[in-house]
């Protein structure tokens, strides 16, 4: 193999600086110019990604109207998912049981494989509505893409 390879694309042509030394110090002085290959970029060669996404995505809330939202929302797409439920009960009075603070919170548990093709989309959707962009479906004439 010849060293440099032949340029497979277009060449650069660039100066290259060298320091000098000198008795106030370092200075810099253009050297030889020189020609650089430049390789092809992606879009003059193919290339192929492969392998297999696996992984689990939780979304936590205390907002039972937000778990039913999430759910039709990963049901409309065909995304199955699990919600986990954890109910906490305050006594404030231990002598009257019925006097007390009860609370929920609820992790609603997503199960993701593929490939990266097609989880990335589908990851990148998920993680937009989390982080503040709201949980509503599709108007009708604007299906969403089941998975």
């Amino acid at each position: 193999m010849q060293y440099p390879p032949e340029p497979l694309g277009s060449t650069l042509h660039i100066n290259v600086p060298t320091p000098e030394r000198t008795s106030d110090g370092e200075k810099w002085q253009e050297a030889a110019t020189d020609d650089v290959p430049v390789l092809p970029t992606n879009k003059d060669r193919s290339m192929d990604m492969t392998g297999w996404i696996s992984g689990q995505v939780f979304f936590q809330t205390v907002d039972q109207t937000e778990v039913e939202q999430i759910n039709a929302f990963l049901g409309a797409r065909g995304i199955a998912s699990q919600i986990l439920t954890q109910s906490e009960h305050m006594m404030l009075d231990p002598a009257d049981p019925s006097v007390g603070v009860t609370s929920e919170r609820f992790s609603i548990a997503v199960q993701l494989a593929g490939f990266p093709q097609v989880i990335g989309p589908v990851l990148n959707e998920l993680v937009q509505r989390a982080h503040g962009g709201g949980w509503a479906l599709e108007e009708p004439d604007n299906p969403p893409t089941a998975i």
